[in-house]
């Protein structure tokens, strides 16, 4: 893990798929094991589906589809104000 991160520790990490997916899921497991406190929240593209559970076992906390801005903002702002599982799934209508 590069050395500003483990220097900085952020509240929230934003986890893009479109990154060579092994590299999101091995960079989502690397975050969560250095900075257990930092919520990550992970991007998929489309036909990224078979990595959702991957990636939630790496520990992201929340995994949602590329493109809806909207759901990104409102995902970013729960996860980032501690909200819970329950909470945000009623927020996003699901």
């Amino acid at each position: 893990m590069p050395v500003d991160y483990l220097s900085f520790q952020p509240d929230l990490a934003l986890i893009d798929m479109s990154l060579p997916t092994c590299l999101g899921i091995v960079a989502t497991q690397a975050i969560t094991a250095h900075g257990p406190a930092t919520r990550v929240v992970a991007l998929l593209m489309e036909g990224d589906e078979p990595y959702r559970d991957p990636l939630q076992i790496a520990g992201a906390s929340v995994v949602l589809h590329r493109g809806y801005g909207h759901e990104l903002l409102t995902t970013l702002h729960a996860v980032w104000s501690d909200e819970t599982s329950e909470e945000l799934r009623k927020k996003r209508g699901v």
